[in-house]
């Protein structure tokens, strides 16, 4: 298809390994699959790497109580009681290296994997997405015309609100005649500023001036 570039992940012009939508949102299962595992093995080997910098800094508080506990037998006469501190720190950061570089593996057969999958399938899932974007436009545009409508029956409702709390009645073809027809645009634009509009607490009551009052009779 004309409109295709293929997705190099190993490109020069990609800002990283892959930098594209999460799974849960992409329509193609198989390379739904791929970049799920993709990004699942990607943050277990950077949650993996961040234990191996944590571990490291840690280190001094381990070779601070070697310290302490060496001036402790001096100050006793006791003899040197080692570094067992440091030493056992010290194995928990190379475990730690040793796990975070296994991870980076499956991170990057990980990778590997995917692209293939993309190669393979970016011609359907093009399709999928085009297709979905049509149908979320056509939605879109139902939605919208509905919107219009609906806001029609409240610019009506409300000036029979106006009048019935004691103000002016605006006849809306009146309205429309003077202003012209009201695109989507403003119609989304009235609502907005409808919902921001405070409504009264209390209404006042109707105050009829189009004829004489009648007087009433008790």
């Amino acid at each position: 298809m004309s409109e295709l570039k293929p997705i190099d992940l190993d490109s020069p012009m990609s800002s990283g390994p892959y930098q594209g939508p999460p799974p849960e949102v992409i329509s193609h299962p198989l390379i739904a699959d791929a970049v799920g595992g993709y990004l699942k093995a990607r943050a277990e080997a950077r949650a993996a790497r961040q234990d191996v910098t944590e571990l490291e800094h840690q280190l001094p508080n381990a070779e601070q109580a070697d310290k302490e506990a060496l001036a402790d037998a001096i100050a006793a006469g006791r003899r040197d009681p080692g570094t067992k501190h440091a030493d056992a720190h010290r194995a928990k950061i190379e475990q730690a290296r040793r796990t975070a570089e296994a991870y980076t593996v499956i991170e990057q057969r990980r990778l590997a994997d995917l692209q293939p999958v993309l190669d393979q399938g970016q011609e359907e899932w093009f399709a999928q997405a085009t297709d979905d974007v049509r149908r979320l436009e056509a939605e879109r545009i139902s939605a919208i015309k509905m919107l219009a409508e609906v806001n029609n029956r409240l610019d009506h409702a409300r000036s029979v609100w106006n009048f019935a709390r004691g103000g002016r009645y605006h006849a809306l073809d009146v309205f429309k005649t003077q202003a012209g027809e009201r695109t989507t645009v403003s119609v989304i634009g009235e609502l907005l500023d409808h919902a921001k509009q405070p409504w009264p607490k209390t209404p006042r009551r109707p105050r009829f001036t189009g004829g004489p009052m009648i007087a009433s009779h008790g």
